[in-house]
């Protein structure tokens, strides 16, 4: 898929600010999970004990992809 340089900017910011609210609020994200799944599924999300780790891990891996973005971006 052929990117222009303005969508891979778009797609590298994109991906850092998502990465960092999974690192920095992972307990966030797994409340406002929880809250969808209930009102649009009309389903019970109950988060494991490793869930915040598992969506920091998540975050890392979308810095790093934004990080490598950015750098393909210029």
């Amino acid at each position: 898929m052929e990117l222009s340089s303005a969508e891979r900017r778009l797609a590298s910011r994109g991906a850092l600010a998502v990465g960092l609210l999974h690192v920095l609020l992972p307990e966030l994200l797994v409340d406002v999970v929880r809250f969808v799944y209930d009102v649009a599924l009309d389903v019970s999300f109950v988060p494991r004990d490793r869930t915040a780790r598992r969506v920091r891990l998540l975050g890392v891996f979308l810095l790093l992809a934004g990080a490598v973005l950015s750098v393909f971006s210029d």
